[in-house]
Order: structure tokens, then C-alpha cells, then sequence
């Protein structure tokens, strides 16, 4: 799996053969792009025993993957993944119908740590 997201990214523009960032995106387009890749973190609301969208197992392979395209290609660092996966995982929830609020929970609190009262 890590191999073909490899490949995708490199097809994008975003990561040389060597895995080396490219050509730098414009910020906003680099957010919105990053939301769609972070959307492989997420397993489908019919693919969990419960119904609930859930953060995928291989999802920090997949983050770790995709940190190879911060800096040139995608002007963005740990805060701009941190709000990313927040916006992901949010959409994942409206769009489930309401399921998979605990997603919704983690990723606030990596987008803003120390954030629970």
C-alpha cells in the first residue's frame, strides 16, 4: 500500500522518484489536497463492525507517508496536518450520518493540544 501511495504522490507532482518534495502548491490548494490524501486514514461507516466511521489501522503509516510531501511541495507542517485531519475527520462524521464522533474527538485533540476543559 505505502508503495502505490508512493507512486500516486509522485504522479501528483508532490514527491520526486526519490521521494523528494517537488514544485511548492499554493497554500490553500496544498490544504485541500493534503484533506483528500488524509482521507486514506479513514475506513468507510459500512467497513466497521459497528457502523462508525473509524480511523483506519494503518493510518500512521499513512501520515508518516504522506509528511514526505511538507516543505516545497506542500507548504505545510504538523499544525496545518493537525487542523487537515481535524477537517477530515469532521466531514467524515457529517457525511456518516453522525457516526464516528470519537474520530471527530481525536483529531481535535491533536489540532489542539491541551484543548480539553
Amino acid at each position: 500500500a505505502e508503495r502505490a501511495l508512493r507512486q500516486t504522490l509522485a504522479e501528483l507532482g508532490l514527491i520526486s522518484g526519490a521521494g523528494q518534495p517537488e514544485a511548492a502548491w499554493p497554500v490553500v490548494l496544498a490544504a485541500r489536497l493534503y484533506c483528500c490524501l488524509l482521507g486514506a486514514c479513514f475506513e468507510s461507516a459500512d467497513a466497521g463492525s459497528d457502523g462508525f466511521v473509524t480511523i483506519s489501522s494503518d493510518a500512521p503509516s499513512v501520515r508518516a507517508t504522506l509528511r514526505c510531501t511538507w516543505g516545497s511541495a506542500l507548504p505545510l507542517g504538523a499544525a496545518a496536518e493537525a487542523l487537515c485531519g481535524l477537517i477530515v475527520a469532521f466531514d467524515r462524521y457529517t457525511e456518516g450520518g453522525g457516526a464516528g464522533l470519537v474520530a471527530v474527538r481525536q483529531a481535535l485533540d491533536e489540532a489542539i493540544p491541551g484543548g480539553r476543559a
